[in-house]
């Protein structure tokens, strides 16, 4: 497995290192997008895998199936988009977090330099109304004056 450190820059919300989310618990081991589909009662009309990831009764589902279930999945992220990006801005390892307004988020992957106009990094004020009212929702709580702004990261993983 190879190492790579990123550049990332982005609009949002540094969050503290230690800071608990909703999706730290353990039914949802830190993934953001399983705690999102279960908090908006996400479920697809066939199903394909186990509590474990594993294919039911260990049978690849048929292409129909699969198709079903993938056409499903994207319409309801397109109906229920998450309103934020979890952005770590450390490392596999020691991961920490901002929750940025996703439209802001720009990353260069090591070894390729990514061109922009600085005259991109704007942030739509519906999209940051999303966000802090997403934190307001969740019990996600923050100082505005020092955790909200553009940040400028690296993660290495």
């Amino acid at each position: 497995m190879s190492v790579s450190t990123n550049g990332q820059i982005c609009y949002g919300l540094l969050c503290e290192d230690g800071t608990k989310f909703p999706w730290d618990a353990e039914k949802y081991a830190g993934d953001i997008e399983t705690w999102w589909r279960d908090v908006h009662d996400y479920r697809p009309s066939v199903e394909l895998y186990d509590e474990d990831g594993e294919y039911l009764g260990g049978q690849e589902p048929s292409q129909a199936q699969l198709d079903t279930y993938f056409a499903e999945y994207h319409a309801w992220y397109k109906a229920h988009p998450l309103p934020v990006e979890l952005v770590n801005y450390c490392s596999d390892d020691l991961p920490m977090f901002i929750l940025a307004v996703p439209t802001t988020c720009l990353r260069c992957e090591r070894g390729y330099p990514a061109q922009f106009e600085p005259s991109a990094l704007t942030v739509d004020i519906a999209a940051l109304g999303r966000l802090e009212a997403f934190c307001d929702q969740y019990g996600i709580e923050y100082e505005i004056d020092s955790q909200l702004g553009w940040w400028l990261s690296s993660y290495w993983g």
